[in-house]
């Protein structure tokens, strides 16, 4: 990992059937503990056209290592604050010398399940 690592995460991942429903959900299971990663929170403002008003926009971006199986749709729980966060988004760089640290778009969902 090139980002210096802020936290270990875990990786949630699968899918399950509601017994009730039938409907398809998350199942939360780990599919891997202690992954060394980086989760920086960022503050943006905007202003809706509307009204003057600014709206502050908090971000999350994480980094793990490049041998990481990530998805978008994923999971990951911080194991040091037990907060959840939805990959959004993967994005995988190039770089023709050294295999770059994955960049994950995130969006807070809660506690630890």
């Amino acid at each position: 990992m090139i980002a210096r690592a802020t936290t270990t995460v875990s990786i949630l991942a699968g899918t399950a059937t509601d017994p009730v429903f039938g409907d398809t959900v998350d199942s939360l299971t780990p599919v891997k503990t202690g992954v060394l990663a980086s989760v920086i929170e960022s503050t943006k403002t905007a202003r809706e056209p509307s009204s003057s008003n600014p709206r502050i926009i908090r971000t999350h971006v994480g980094r793990v290592g490049a041998g990481t199986t990530v998805d978008e749709d994923n999971l990951i729980t911080d194991e040091r604050t037990g907060e959840t966060y939805i990959v959004v988004n993967v994005t995988r760089n190039a770089n023709p010398q050294s295999a770059q640290d994955l960049r994950l778009d995130l969006k807070r969902t809660g506690p630890a399940a």
